[in-house]
């Protein structure tokens, strides 16, 4: 196993979508906007087994470009789990943001706390993950607090770039859990008819 990493953004959807499947990811659902929210994401940094020309694994982060940033994904391959991949992924996504005050990972259960925690992430004791939300249908076209298309975008826009002091990434994540849209359907999805 020969690994190298790289942090182009170009992927193929077959290759990434492939990935994707064979890793158990749900989002793989999204097929084209998972593509393209992955191409879109600020850093991607992506492991590739030379030997095999396969992708092993993936980390994606959002960031606003000055003070926080947040792991999206950290995806390893069935066969290439248990090789320290991982560990050389956030490394590396750690040195980029290095002078970031805060550097976030959701972790959804305490096997992930655990697993971060042991990256060197600090699990925040006494943190609440908070959520405003109402009016919400699950079949794609729902409205965001009562907000049109154009001001839920830019809403969450806002979110994702710290502009609201108390609501940062977590609610983005609430939103793709409640409805079963990626972030890109949420940020980038057409007007409703």
């Amino acid at each position: 196993m020969n690994i190298t990493y790289s942090q182009e953004k170009n992927f193929d959807a077959k290759t990434l979508l492939d990935f994707f499947t064979v890793s158990g990811n749900p989002d793989a659902k999204y097929e084209e906007t998972l593509v393209e929210a992955i191409n879109n994401a600020g850093t991607v940094v992506s492991a590739w087994d030379k030997d095999t020309n396969e992708l092993a694994a993936l980390i994606t982060v959002v960031d606003d470009g000055k003070m926080t940033a947040y792991i999206r994904y950290l995806v390893v391959a069935p066969n290439y789990r248990g090789k320290g991949i991982n560990d050389e992924l956030i490394a590396q996504v750690k040195a980029k943001y290095e002078n970031y005050p805060y550097l976030f990972a959701f972790a959804p259960d305490d096997f992930h706390a655990s697993f971060f925690s042991k990256l060197g992430f600090n699990v925040l004791d006494g943190a609440k993950v908070l959520a405003r939300y109402h009016n919400i249908t699950f079949n794609g076209m729902y409205h965001y607090g009562g907000l049109t298309d154009k001001r839920m975008k830019h809403r969450i826009r806002n979110l994702l770039t710290g502009k609201y002091r108390f609501w940062r990434m977590y609610d983005l994540d609430f939103m793709t859990r409640i409805t079963g849209m990626s972030e890109s359907e949420i940020l980038f999805r057409p007007k409703d008819e």
